[in-house]
């Protein structure tokens, strides 16, 4: 059995060793989820054994309200083994509400598996040791720690990045302020990382402070373990803005201390093996002797119950087991009998023991029974609040997402064998985030409690609702025959959200998405139908406010595609698996490149690059548009300082800002110090903002506009042309330059109106003393046009897609470019890159692809429309809107009609191709065995000698390609 122990290691006087004495014990299985505990423990929440039976958040309760989530993260992490420490210390509300200090030690014990099979610890009092020595004494507010000198002190940002790291620190830790600011902290071991992580996001959304022990990295690589305070850091208005650690490295000289720790050791061992009450019994049940400790756990005296029948102390209920254990004694069935009894104390009050019978022979004949048992209703309490804090959700009273699918998987298996369907719902609240931004976390909270007793009162009794995320609910519906009748709960569900919900002295209004899943149609295990229930409300989403989808295979590759990069965005921005590729903007009359615009892409694992269309909506929704913005800042002053001695030394950079960066607080210091970190000049830099998402009438976005380019920065409109205001903003806000949307350039010079716009606001433009960029261009006609109406600037495909940094320097060297016109309507010819012939028909056919597995996972999706433009025994050639990544491990499954059969076919994309109108060719490579290729090629040859003699009739597109994806 494998054991590690951990103790506190920090007695620093005779007081504290005072304290041991007062040790409350504690443990906890694993297996079977019971908890117990000794009376000291509810000594020190200031209880009694007299005290009336407690509720299962009571104890909770107990913990300080401002740390109580961070307390329950640092126990999350404890029990899964993400952070290496056993020793903390927190606050509590003792009697009064006077908050007091109490320090816990934990030891996990293992089975030869080295599984995790029971943790056992202790908890004591420790408020004297606490005040005597200063801990947790470090005020939250940021004024009061600006100067502070005298200990290690580490500030993060709301985005956990170093914006303090003070002398101190940096003699404990080696790096110095200057390497560290900015950047995530390094000194974090990397086993510790996720879970301090976590900490640090729990402490940013709802406060509270914890000390606990745990190791650290030095510079020079070497480790040592110190106690670190960690608080959440407030401003002068009380909002959350960042994080402080306050550190104190232990030292292992102190002997009072080595004996604290050993005198512990030995307590804990003691009282680990000790029993309370001992009692003998005659064969007739008549008790023969009894321990003095019969007094402390049940208030009888001794002398009061000797010689009074046990069974008299005993709950009716419980007296059969009683004799049922007496009787397999005496018949030598066992040799000990374990019971739990409900025994009556003093004052008339049923107390639950954990009561153990052996027979007392004297001789070789049985000649009573001995007894000996311990109290342990505090524990059988304890146990339901340890499974209540597991499996409920605290703000609610709802089970969490544990306890919801630990209830799906009991109800899979029901089903299974009585052949019963049944439904699952899965709820998400539009614009959440919003609300809880806008009007504050307090008001969100209570939004979340209306909302759930809403649904509480809306769904039958024989359902089971949980709260499975922030703004997210599931509700399984057993009994699914009829699925009407689930639809027409989810109809109800979303009627709630039509009126006004009042919050205090706000009128909020909110809705909803619910997304279903059926058993056994859509899945037959708890993660298909959740995954299943969850494509269907993110396909719900995309339909708009208020609706409710049912998972279908009809969803589309697509949709599925959107499902799978909304769940992977959190991890892709903690990876930094983003990069940025740079697409030249050309002055209009020389070709010459003037600047670039930097477009970020994703790197998916399974995707390949997706396109910021994609996933910018994604970022948007989850709240993370700020951190992936000042990611792209950040990478780009750093491509600049490359830059600055090659060819590209110089050109300016522009970057596309979200409206919300604009009011985060100091986000113009921050792109300040981006600049100096890496030395770039200011000019260098420009911004793009999409007006469409500007807040009107934003005196901090005015207030950021004017700081910004009296550093130097330049100001674009993006989109320019697509919001409802285009005209007002120019006067409204001062500006550099505007970028004319690819929705206008795409139609100049053909069509009257489109042109007579473009030139009437190149003009406004001028006369404003404005730069015009002209987006979208592809055409030698787009260009002359917009010569001809003197626009500054081009960008397009015409003259480059956008490349990566490396590509984008090559290009720079070319010193001009030369337009180079984009396929519009048919793809530009392609390279024979088969080992077979091929057939190509006179005009595209229309087939159909899905996405038939992920990295060897199997899926069941609808099928999309693409244009199939030619096809031989070992592949074909396709055209589609949708974006699919060069990638073996992503499978597609096509049809396609030839000769009135619907043939099938599976392969993987080898090469890709972008074309005009968000359009892209695809080459695609076959999986197929030795005997289906020679039956293809049998099909494909007669299908060839058909289209060469011009009599075969397929289903065939004649028109502009964008224009069947339009349809």
């Amino acid at each position: 059995m494998k054991t590690r122990t951990w103790f506190n290691r920090k007695a620093p006087g005779h007081a504290q060793g005072l304290e041991i004495l007062s040790i409350g014990r504690w443990e906890y299985h694993v297996s079977t989820r019971e908890v117990r505990c000794s009376p000291e423990v509810y000594q020190i929440f200031g209880l009694t054994s007299n005290t009336e039976s407690l509720r299962p958040k009571m104890l909770v309760e107990w913990i300080h309200p401002a740390d109580r989530e961070i307390i329950k993260t640092y126990w999350r992490q404890v029990l899964q083994d993400k952070l290496q420490s056993r020793s903390f210390t927190y606050r509590i509300n003792g009697l009064q509400n006077q908050s007091r200090y109490v320090h816990g030690t934990a030891e996990c014990i293992y089975d030869e598996n080295g599984t995790l099979t029971r943790v056992e610890g202790t908890l004591r009092d420790v408020t004297r040791m606490v005040m005597q020595h200063n801990l947790f004494v470090l005020k939250n507010e940021l004024h009061a720690l600006e100067n502070f000198e005298a200990d290690p002190l580490v500030i993060l940002d709301k985005h956990l990045n170093v914006a303090k790291w003070n002398q101190a620190s940096q003699a404990l830790f080696g790096w110095s302020e200057k390497e560290l600011l900015l950047h995530q902290p390094v000194h974090l071991r990397m086993e510790n990382k996720e879970a301090m992580y976590d900490l640090y996001q729990t402490a940013l959304r709802h406060g509270g402070t914890i000390c606990f022990d745990s190791d650290y990295i030095k510079r020079d690589g070497t480790t040592f373990t110190a106690t670190v305070c960690l608080f959440s850091l407030h401003n002068e208005l009380g909002e959350i803005i960042g994080v402080a650690e306050h550190y104190q490295p232990l030292i292992h000289t102190n002997t009072t201390e080595h004996t604290s720790v050993q005198s512990e050791a030995h307590l804990h061992a003691l009282t680990r093996h000790s029993s309370d009450v001992f009692l003998t019994l005659t064969r007739d049940m008549r008790i023969s002797y009894v321990s003095n400790a019969i007094e402390n756990v049940l208030g009888h005296r001794a002398i009061d119950v000797a010689q009074t029948n046990f069974l008299i102390l005993v709950h009716p209920n419980d007296r059969q087991l009683c004799e049922e254990a007496i009787q397999n004694l005496s018949n030598g069935k066992q040799n000990k009998v374990k019971v739990e009894l409900q025994i009556q104390n003093k004052d008339g009050i049923w107390r639950i023991c954990d009561a153990t019978f052996h027979n007392l022979h004297k001789g070789k004949r049985i000649d009573g029974y001995i007894v000996n048992f311990h109290d342990i209703t505090e524990n059988k309490q304890t146990q339901e609040l340890m499974n209540y804090i597991a499996d409920h959700d605290w703000l609610t009273d709802l089970p969490n997402r544990r306890a919801f699918e630990e209830q799906l998987s009991a109800m899979i298996g029901l089903a299974a064998k009585r052949e019963h369907p049944f439904a699952v719902l899965t709820m998400n609240l539009n614009k959440f985030k919003y609300i809880n931004d806008t009007l504050g976390h307090s008001i969100g909270d209570k939004l979340i409690q209306t909302i759930s007793q809403d649904i509480r009162m809306c769904v039958p009794s024989e359902c089971i609702i949980a709260r499975i995320g922030a703004d997210e609910f599931a509700i399984l519906v057993p009994g699914a025959e009829n699925p009407e009748h689930v639809y027409h709960l989810a109809d109800q569900l979303l009627r709630l959200f039509e009126r006004e919900i009042r919050i205090d002295q706000y009128a909020v209004y909110v809705s909803a998405g619910i997304g279903i899943s059926f058993y056994p149609i859509d899945g037959t295990d708890t993660e298909t139908l959740m995954q299943h229930a969850d494509i269907a409300l993110h396909h719900a989403k995309d339909v708009g406010h208020s609706a409710m989808q049912v998972y279908s295979t009809n969803l589309t590759a697509g949709a599925y595609k959107q499902f799978s990069l909304a769940n992977d965005f959190r991890t892709a921005l903690r990876n930094n698996d983003f990069v940025l590729h740079y697409q030249p903007r050309i002055d209009a009359i020389t070709g010459r490149i003037i600047a670039a615009e930097a477009l970020i892409r994703w790197d998916h694992e399974d995707w390949g690059l997706v396109s910021p269309g994609e996933f910018i909506q994604i970022a948007e929704d989850n709240g993370l548009i700020v951190p992936l913005g000042d990611w792209v800042i950040e990478t780009v002053c750093q491509q600049l300082q490359k830059w600055s001695n090659s060819i590209a030394k110089g050109i300016k950079v522009s970057v596309n800002v979200s409206a919300k960066q604009f009011l985060v607080p100091n986000f113009v210091e921050s792109v300040r110090k981006a600049l100096a970190k890496y030395n770039v000049p200011a000019p260098q830099l420009e911004f793009e903002i999409t007006e469409t998402t500007i807040m009107p009438n934003e005196p901090s976005v005015v207030k950021a506009f004017e700081q910004l380019r009296t550093m130097g920065i330049a100001i674009f409109f993006d989109d320019f042309g697509t919001g409802y205001s285009s005209l007002s903003w120019l006067h409204r806000y001062e500006l550099d330059g505007i970028k004319l949307d690819r929705s206008f350039v795409s139609h100049v010079p053909d069509h009257w109106a489109p042109t007579q716009i473009v030139s009437s606001v190149i003009q406004l433009a001028h006369s404003l003393g404005l730069t015009v960029v002209a987006e979208g261009v592809e055409t030698i006609q787009q260009l002359d046009f917009l010569k001809q109406v003197k626009c500054e600037q081009i960008q397009g495909f015409l003259f480059s897609k956008p490349v990566p940094a490396q590509q984008f320097e090559e290009l720079l060297r070319t010193g001009v470019l030369t337009p180079n016109p984009v396929h519009q309507t048919s793809p530009a010819p392609v390279e024979n890159r088969r080992k077979h012939f091929r057939v190509t028909p006179p005009h595209p056919m229309v087939a159909m692809v899905t996405i038939a597995a992920v990295n060897s996972r199997r899926l069941s999706l609808g099928y999309t429309d693409i244009l199939l433009m030619d096809i031989g025994p070992g592949g074909l050639r396709f055209v589609s809107n949708l974006r699919f990544p060069a990638n073996h491990g992503v499978v597609l499954h096509f049809k396609l009609t030839l000769f009135k059969r619907t043939i099938e076919l599976e392969g993987a994309i080898v090469w890709s191709e972008e074309m005009a109108d968000n359009l892209l060719q695809y080459g695609v490579e076959f999986s197929l065995r030795e005997a289906e290729r020679k039956k293809l090629f049998t099909l494909l040859n007669d299908f060839a000698i058909q289209v060469q003699a011009g009599k075969y009739d397929g289903e065939w597109f004649t028109g502009p390609l964008d224009t069947f994806f339009q349809s």
